[in-house]
């Protein structure tokens, strides 16, 4: 076996290794279509957002940025059970999404504050346009 050929076996193995010790993160949108979300739509668009910035504030949630006329980044911690939760609220011109993320780092399972989380934006947004109307991705 030549040199270059173990660098390049060995190389492969490190990243392999790298890759399957890697944390996922869960991740799931839910998407308000037109006709009740989205630029065009703004009453119905502004009671979807509301709703959600409602569950948020309600799970200890605090905004990370100053909010957009279209875009706010919500975020929650833990600093002794990691991992944390963010939420991007983002109103497109054909609809609302509400992104849910898991960080990084940390059990590599839902932790049960995304689930509660999710199930509460399914159910109260959905509450303000019908079940029907709330898509997850």
């Amino acid at each position: 076996m030549t040199t270059t050929s173990a660098m390049i076996r060995a190389a492969l193995f490190v990243t392999s290794f790298a890759l399957v010790a890697c944390d996922s993160m869960h991740s799931v949108a839910l998407r308000v279509p037109s006709p009740y979300g989205g630029t065009a739509h703004a009453d119905s668009s502004d009671r979807v957002v509301f709703a959600a910035q409602t569950v948020l504030a309600r799970h200890g949630f605090s905004q990370q940025q100053e909010a957009s006329s279209l875009e706010e980044v919500w975020s929650w911690r833990d600093s002794e059970n990691p991992p944390g939760l963010r939420v991007r609220i983002t109103t497109l011109p054909g609809s609302v999404e509400v992104r849910l993320s898991q960080d990084l780092f940390g059990p590599k399972q839902r932790i049960p504050k995304y689930t509660a989380v999710y199930n509460d934006l399914r159910k109260t947004m959905g509450a303000c346009v019908g079940p029907a109307n709330v898509l997850s991705e």
